[in-house]
C-alpha cells in the first residue's frame, strides 16, 4: 500500500473518530448553548464530516481496484472538508457562544468547502469513466 492511500486510511479513521465525539457533544453538551437552528448547522458540519470518512476509507480502495491515483481526489477532500466543515463548526460557535465580529470573507469559506468536496468526486467520476471506457 502506498503513501497516499494510506494517508487517506487514516484520515478516514481520524476523520469518523472526530464526528462521532463531535455529533455527541452536538447531540448533549452543547443543547443548553446553542439555538435549534446553531445546533441544526452544526450537525450538518458533523454529517458531511462522516460522509467524507466513508468517503476516504473506501477511496484507496476504488483507486487500488481501478489502477488509478487518488491524489487529486484526496487532497480536494482534505481541503474541502477542512473549509466546510471546520468553518460550519467555527461560525456556530461564534453565532451560538463567541460572538465576534467577523469580517464577511469568513462567511464564503463555507460555500468554497462545499465546491473543493464536489470536485473531489469530479476527479473521482472522471477517473472511473476513464478507467471504463479504456
Amino acid at each position: 500500500m502506498n503513501r497516499i492511500h494510506q494517508l487517506a486510511l487514516v484520515s478516514g479513521a481520524l476523520l469518523g473518530l472526530l464526528a462521532i465525539v463531535l455529533g455527541a457533544m452536538g447531540a448533549h453538551a452543547l443543547k443548553s448553548f446553542f439555538s435549534a437552528e446553531g445546533l441544526e448547522s452544526f450537525k450538518t458540519g458533523v454529517m458531511y464530516q462522516q460522509y467524507t470518512a466513508f468517503f476516504f476509507l473506501i477511496l484507496p480502495l476504488l483507486g487500488k481496484h481501478f489502477d488509478f491515483s487518488i491524489k487529486a481526489t484526496y487532497w480536494l477532500g482534505v481541503l474541502g472538508i477542512t473549509l466546510f466543515s471546520g468553518s460550519i463548526y467555527f461560525l456556530s460557535f461564534n453565532s451560538e457562544v463567541w460572538q465576534m465580529n467577523l469580517p464577511k470573507f469568513v462567511f464564503l469559506t463555507t460555500p468554497l468547502g462545499g465546491t473543493l468536496l464536489i470536485a473531489s468526486w469530479v476527479v473521482l467520476l472522471v477517473q472511473l469513466l476513464r478507467r471504463k471506457f479504456q
